[in-house]
């Protein structure tokens, strides 16, 4: 069954700030990109003098800019080693875009974010729109969780799924309903969900229905996650990011449509 999808009002999550305030680490990093991206007139820019002083303070930026020295290796000081995890990863949830400069894409260390992008030092001209797309996917991010907080009170077994098909959040229920714990469910393809034969007609029917900008609506066959299968009605929609929303209730036990 289908049904036409209405917009949804904006909110405060959803708008846009009308300037995007970047953080960058280094005098030098600052100038190139100056430089580079010219007179637009929908960012600004500011410098802080190391990568632990722009985590500090993060909470004022939208977006942190961050050479590949400063992030680790020989020449890293004290004070950033400080915002470091003992493996070397960054720790910290706001968006970041790390400039590399040739080789320093491959020696980079690790980085513990879903929000962060990699640009070399010659394309920097391109860095003011990859900070508004990271921004708009926290945003979108932002307004999911606390979506999928709401869905809590009124027992709905939901999960949000990115575009590189990962369950990114789901509620308590649907967790308990396949089986899982939310811990071991975040990060899971969504496709370990169903039996194979239900992920060939979701991805041939049901998903390009959604891209199509519609809901679809049908029942299928589940999977809980020690193999059990049993059926489900299935509400699939999509979110602006391209991510998709599973919506799962109990199926009645007859033939899938």
């Amino acid at each position: 069954m289908l049904s036409p999808l209405t917009d949804a009002a904006d909110d405060g999550v959803r708008v846009r700030p009308t300037e995007l305030r970047l953080r960058v680490v280094g005098d030098d990093l600052r100038e190139a990109v100056a430089t580079a991206c010219g007179e637009r007139d929908d960012y600004a820019l500011e410098t802080v003098s190391s990568l632990s002083a722009a985590l500090e303070e993060s909470d004022d930026a939208d977006c942190l800019v961050v050479p590949t020295a400063a992030l680790g290796g020989d020449e890293r000081t004290t004070e950033d080693a400080d915002c470091h995890g003992g493996d070397g990863a960054v720790a910290s949830d706001e968006p970041m875009i790390v400039v590399t400069d040739g080789a320093d894409t491959v020696t980079a260390p690790r980085h513990e974010r879903r929000l962060t992008a990699v640009l070399d030092r010659d394309a920097l001209e391109r860095l003011p729109a990859r900070a508004w797309d990271l921004v708009e996917r926290r945003r979108l991010a932002a307004l999911s969780r606390r979506s999928l907080a709401s869905v809590e009170f009124v027992g709905e077994s939901i999960a949000i799924v990115t575009p590189d098909d990962e369950i990114q959040f789901a509620s308590r229920s649907l967790a308990v309903r396949f089986g899982y714990d939310l811990e071991t469910l975040s990060g899971t393809d969504w496709r370990a969900l169903f039996p194979d034969a239900t992920v060939d007609r979701l991805e041939s029917t049901a998903i390009p229905t959604v891209a199509d900008g519609w809901r679809w609506t049908g029942g299928c066959t589940a999977m809980r996650r020690d193999g059990e299968t049993f059926p489900v009605q299935l509400r699939l929609g999509g979110l602006a990011d391209g991510s998709l929303v599973f919506v799962v209730e109990s199926g009645d036990g007859g033939p899938e449509r």
